[in-house]
């Protein structure tokens, strides 16, 4: 069947003649008789065949039914035109009987059809001579008798398929013109068909492309022609089976031959097979379409690969989508409920005739209907389903109460306010805040910091909030050196030196607002300081970004999973005083904090005690809001979408996650579907009612990932057991093992790229920079479970394995946390001893990092995970790593306050160490938990024996005597020493180090309970600095030698020593003594030779710097001095009052009181005076009751309480 020539006129010729160059031309026997022609097809296979003894006959294809040959016949002289004819003969000597019908009937379909269609090839009655049919005799063992053959016109040509192969391969210019190419041919075909339905009347039941011939004739001016082939199941229209109108038959047999046909146009425009046996790639194409010779009508819809597949090739290949979406219409996908056709299902297309004539547009308008575009525009046009992900539908009150929040902090820049949004999971809380919040406070200039926890990472200290804490970083400087330079002056004014320090070790990217590395060493402060610090540290850094100007949203999402220490520096930046122009919006699943114990209940309790707040509730959407979505969705009136969105409203009650991820799958199924002929959306109400009910969105999501490659599940699988998101240079180390194990070839960044894109383009993850994010913590719930239980710990055991093995020695300091924690979850499954003892050095190694970033419960859980892993008396076997790991589990357990759990890893420690020094480090601990406790003669007197065993020795009741004895031994060093002598070495004995700690400790206990002892340390920490160096306790030291030499009335002495530990603190700039420092200088010595009004201002600032670094032990002692000294100086007494309040709940918020107690007699005292009392001369009341305190034998051990407490008896008495 020729194309007319004025059909063509809009295509330029030099296409028409590349059709003919890509068609295969079959040699004629004028020009060479000895050649026969090699290309042919029977519908069975399109396999060139071979050349056999003699040249006229070849056999061109073998098959389980047929065998096909070749004869020349040069005069034609068997009723042919070709100069050849095709002689079909049944393989089986002995057919079966349906074989012979089906072969029977392809000889009269042929016959009738020829003489009707020209697109039909006829059946020839031929008689052979012995000497033509030599080779089938010799081959068959006889001659085969009529009924088994079969002889037709031989076509010369290629079969379609073998067409779109050498297509693909000529790698045509130009989308345009490969599709110029392709749009005639489908022309050709449809109307062949149109011709063979409407004036043959007859149906072919198995159009494939194997059953298409397509020739180029020998003038290539003329337009290549099609042949419809294989006609063994063509049955004509009229045949009415029994029980069913002749109308319906029609129309099914009829729509039967249209999605062959939609196949067959897959095929042709996107150059793959839309059935299951082909690969996904062109390059592996190969037969997939294997036509039972012998049976009925073939269903192809039984194999087809699913709808998503099917856009998704189209796509790849560039196919535009009008284009795209006529082939899926005309395929029937739609409507059907399922990947292939039913006879049910939608059809847009009535008649072949349609077909050709909706071509026959293309074909007249080609740039107008087969525009191309990026994958994007593509995706957009070919009938998705597209989410307006700046629209909110039924949150209306909540966005302005959110907004109302948001204005009052831009416009208040003092204004610092919480946000607490609730709701279940896939409520929409995080697109809530998202849409709200993010544009709005951009075009303030300010920046929204989202931080995203995750359900897998709490054990990983801190993960979300020094991510996040990174990318605000990054966002507050852009590259400007003068953000920079400023970010440097502002932190380092705050927190010193060693407060960037802190910021470096947890978030290396801050290196680059310091000028000088060597400058970043942290002294020694000791653990429960550098969990304090590091808050403080985080808390310079916010307000440094606002002192550039910048307001901030923290957006703290899916809190319900935070880590401890994630909470406690949130709660640090909320309560902040200085934290200005902030907006915290914490959101978090209602229905999953249930626990009493739970970290984020915790969290609740606290922020309802020390701050305000306002709570905003997501629920699900209302009905009328679904219809609104859909309406969006899919662009169409309110009231056609209300029986659509009833029934989705029914399925998921309003939640918005599970209403998107029913739509997609609605989408992915074919059941909700643009329809091309009709131009509007269309769906089948019936089948989605009859889905289930829908609790969460995880197995909707989880078939949706079954129907990936295996590469890409095993590699989703992988990412889940790893949290909600994965950094692409993890993936690499896991690059290797995420293939199928029978594959040889390794799956490289590249493989894993391609496949992360496809899961991009499915909404499965996100990409963020360098990482990768599941879309939804619902997704990464999904792929997880696809792991069975029992085999989840096994999957974690092996990804941490081979992360290790992967990993250098850099890459293992960066994803320590990550491969210790994949070991963690799977350390049932280790077997090996020595593995056991390499993970338990893991352990430690992660122990002792989070300890050193102040995150204790992280690090005690990495210490007790590594112990663990130790045999039953690991003492003997592996003494240094069971020693090492349980001192430092031992000090963590002291930081976060389990004493009893000390306890019982110090009583192992002193059982089972080898020699005192390896018990050294759990006796000081043991000492600090007293302290800690409020034991502070147990805590002094430990101490002391613990320091005689050092070789320190003090005497047991120290007198006046033995006092002046150290005075005057210490004054007798320290002569001829300058700054310089007394600063130029430093300590390096860690002996000598733990003196010096354990000194400071007993110094500050003994204030309160045995202040005799305070000389003797005094004079001892400087004796062992002149002897061994300088160290940041040396400095404390001094102060208290200048304490000691103002109790003996050497105001001079005293003034000298004191500002000798000034200038050394000044000189060194260590800033974490200064608090002390000033204490002690301020508020026993310098008050002796100077106004006590001069005095305030240092003690003020000390205590307020003990609030901004957490020294809470000495944030309470220089809070009492500061108030005793101003009561002393006649100050506003309501002042007074309202500064203790202050301190005692900054006390409380660092979770101490010791000390505290002490302020609590001038406490009441000034309500006494102010009235506040109901016994106006006796300290009895809210604070303190005099009575109670003085029969309490713990209060007479508290000597400085005590003495305090008579004192102020004594003044409201008189």
């Amino acid at each position: 069947m020729s194309l007319e020539t004025n059909l063509m006129s809009g295509i330029d010729s030099k296409v028409i003649d590349s059709v003919v160059m890509l068609s295969l031309d079959v040699p004629d026997e004028k020009d060479d008789p000895q050649c026969g022609a090699m290309v042919g097809n029977t519908g069975e296979s399109g396999c060139h065949g071979q050349e056999v003894r003699y040249p006229s006959l070849c056999c061109i294809h073998e098959g389980p039914l047929s065998n096909l040959y070749r004869l020349a016949d040069p005069t034609n002289k068997h009723g042919g035109k070709t100069n050849a004819i095709a002689i079909k003969i049944l393989s089986d000597q002995f057919p079966d009987k349906s074989h012979i019908a089906w072969l029977k009937n392809e000889r009269y379909m042929s016959t009738l059809l020829a003489c009707r269609c020209a697109a039909v090839r006829t059946a020839l009655n031929c008689s052979f001579s012995m000497t033509e049919m030599e080779e089938v005799i010799d081959k068959e063992g006889n001659v085969p008798d009529s009924s088994r053959v079969l002889c037709l016109e031989w076509l010369p040509g290629v079969t379609l398929r073998e067409w779109v192969q050498i297509s693909n391969s000529a790698k045509i210019n130009g989308i345009m013109n490969n599709l110029k190419l392709c749009i005639p041919l489908a022309w050709q075909i449809a109307h062949s068909l149109s011709e063979i339905h409407e004036v043959g009347g007859a149906v072919l039941n198995n159009i494939s492309s194997e059953n298409i011939i397509v020739n180029s004739p020998q003038n290539r001016k003329d337009i290549c022609t099609v042949h419809m082939i294989g006609l063994g199941f063509a049955s004509f229209l009229q045949e009415d089976p029994e029980g069913s109108s002749q109308a319906d038959h029609v129309e099914v047999k009829v729509q039967k031959d249209l999605c062959s046909l939609g196949d067959v146009f897959f095929e042709l425009f996107s150059g793959q097979s839309p059935h299951q046996s082909y690969y996904d790639r062109p390059e592996n194409i190969t037969d997939s379409i294997v036509i039972s010779e012998g049976t009925g009508n073939v269903d192809r819809g039984s194999n087809r690969r699913p709808l998503r597949e099917l856009r998704s090739i189209l796509s790849k290949s560039s196919t535009p989508p009008q284009l795209a979406l006529f082939v899926l219409e005309l395929m029937g996908v739609f409507d059907s409920g399922v990947c292939g056709v039913s006879t049910s299902c939608h059809h847009c297309y009535s008649s072949a005739r349609e077909v050709s004539e909706q071509l026959y547009d293309f074909l007249l308008e080609p740039e107008s209907f087969l525009s191309t575009m990026s994958q994007q525009g593509f995706h957009q046009s070919m009938g998705c389903v597209s989410f307006n992900a700046n629209y909110l539908y039924g949150r209306e009150e909540q966005q302005v109460v959110l907004m109302n929040s948001f204005e009052r902090v831009i416009s208040h820049k003092k204004a610092c306010e919480v946000v607490l949004v609730s709701g279940y999971s896939g409520a929409g809380k995080t697109a809530f805040v998202e849409q709200t919040l993010r544009q709005p406070i951009l075009d303030k200039g300010g920046q929204f910091l989202h931080i995203k926890f995750d359900q897998l990472c709490q054990v990983k200290p801190l993960a979300a909030m020094l991510a996040a804490f990174t990318d605000l970083y990054i966002m507050s400087i852009s590259g400007d050196e003068t953000k920079v330079n400023e970010l440097t002056i502002a932190v380092e004014k705050m927190i010193g030196m060693e407060g960037l320090a802190i910021l470096v070790e947890l978030i290396p990217s801050f290196r680059k607002i310091v000028s000088s590395r060597s400058a970043l060493e942290c002294s020694n402060t000791g653990a429960l300081m550098e969990q304090k610090q590091m808050i403080l540290a985080f808390q310079a850094f916010v307000r440094a970004v606002r002192g550039l100007g910048i307001p901030m949203v923290l957006f703290l999402d899916d809190l319900q999973w935070a880590d401890t220490a994630s909470l406690d520096l949130i709660q640090a930046l909320i309560t902040d005083p200085e934290s200005t122009s902030i907006l915290f919006v914490e959101s978090y699943r209602q229905n999953e904090v249930t626990l009493d114990n739970c970290p984020f209940s915790t969290h609740l309790e606290d922020l309802k005690a020390t701050a305000k707040f306002i709570e905003i509730q997501i629920a699900n959407l209302q009905k009328k809001d679904v219809n609104e979505f859909i309406s969006k969705i899919i662009c169409e009136p309110q009231p056609s979408t209300k029986s659509l969105s009833d029934i989705l409203y029914r399925k998921t009650s309003g939640n918005v996650l599970l209403v998107i991820q029913l739509i997609k799958s609605l989408w992915d199924e074919g059941l909700l579907w643009f329809s091309y002929r009709k131009k509007h959306w269309e769906w089948n109400s019936s089948l989605i009612e009859s889905k289930k009910i829908l609790h969460d969105a995880a197995h909707l999501m989880a078939e949706k990932i079954l129907h990936f490659s295996s590469d890409l599940q095993l590699l989703l699988k992988k990412m889940a057991c790893l949290g909600s998101r994965c950094d692409k240079s993890i993936l690499c180390l896991l690059g290797d093992d995420c293939k199928d194990n029978d594959r040889e070839d390794t799956y490289s960044m590249s493989n894993i790229s391609y496949d992360l894109d496809i899961a991009i383009h499915e909404g499965i993850v996100k990409k963020a920079g360098s990482k990768y994010i599941f879309a939804h913590d619902q997704i990464q719930k999904a792929a997880y479970e696809l792991i069975p239980k029992c085999e989840q710990s096994q999957w974690h055991l092996q990804i941490g394995i081979q992360m290790l093995r992967a990993c250098k020695d850099e890459g293992l300091d960066n994803n320590l946390f990550v491969i210790v924690d994949q070991v963690n979850r799977g350390k049932m499954h280790i077997t090996k001893v020595s593995q056991r003892i390499e993970f338990a050095k893991l352990n430690c190694c992660a122990g002792e990092k989070a300890k050193a970033s102040g995150v204790f419960l992280s690090a005690a859980l990495y210490f007790e995970q590594g112990i663990s892993l130790l045999d039953e008396r690991p003492w003997n076997d592996y003494y240094q790593l069971w020693l090492r790991l349980y001192t430092s589990y031992m000090e963590m357990e002291y930081c976060i306050g389990n004493f009893e759990k000390l306890a019982e890893v110090l009583n192992c420690i002193i059982t089972h160490a080898k020699c005192f020094d390896d018990k050294l480090r759990a006796y000081c601990i043991l000492i600090f938990s007293l302290g800690g406790q409020k034991q502070l003669v147990k805590a002094i007197e430990m101490g002391l024996d613990v320091l005689g065993r050092l070789g320190e020795k003090f005497p047991t009741n120290p007198d006046a005597k033995d006092c002046m004895t150290e005075v005057l031994k210490t004054r007798k060093m320290l002569e001829g020493q300058t700054l310089g002598t007394l600063i130029g070495k430093v300590i390096k004995d860690r002996r000598v180090l733990t003196i010096m700690e354990i000194l400071e400790s007993l110094a500050l206990y003994s204030y309160y309970g045995k202040p005799e002892y305070i000389p003797l340390f005094a004079c001892r920490m400087i004796q062992l600095s002149l002897r061994h160096g300088w160290c940041s306790f040396t400095t404390f030291g001094y102060a208290l030698y200048s304490l000691a030499l103002s109790t003996y009335n050497d105001l001079k002495g005293a003034e000298r020593y004191g500002k000798l530990a000034l200038d050394i603190m000044k000189h060194t700039n260590a800033w974490y003594p200064h608090c002390r420092v000033n204490a002690v200088i301020y508020g026993f010595v310098f008050l002796r030779c100077n106004h006590l009004q001069l005095c305030l201002e240092p003690l003020a600032k000390a205590y307020r710097d003990c609030v901004k670094i957490g020294d809470s032990e000495w944030l309470v002692a220089n809070a009492s001095l500061f108030a005793t000294l101003s009561f002393q100086c006649g100050k506003e007494l309501s002042s007074v009052e309202i500064f203790l309040n202050e301190a005692e709940e900054n006390a409380k918020k660092w979770k101490t009181t010791t000390g505290f107690h002490n302020t609590r007699p001038l406490y009441q005292a000034i309500l006494n005076l102010m009235g506040k009392a109901n016994q106006p001369t006796l300290l009895e009341g809210e604070a303190i009751s005099f009575t109670k305190e003085i029969s309490n034998e713990r209060g007479r051990e508290m000597v400085q309480t005590t003495s305090r407490l008579q004192l102020y008896q004594m003044r409201v008495a008189y």
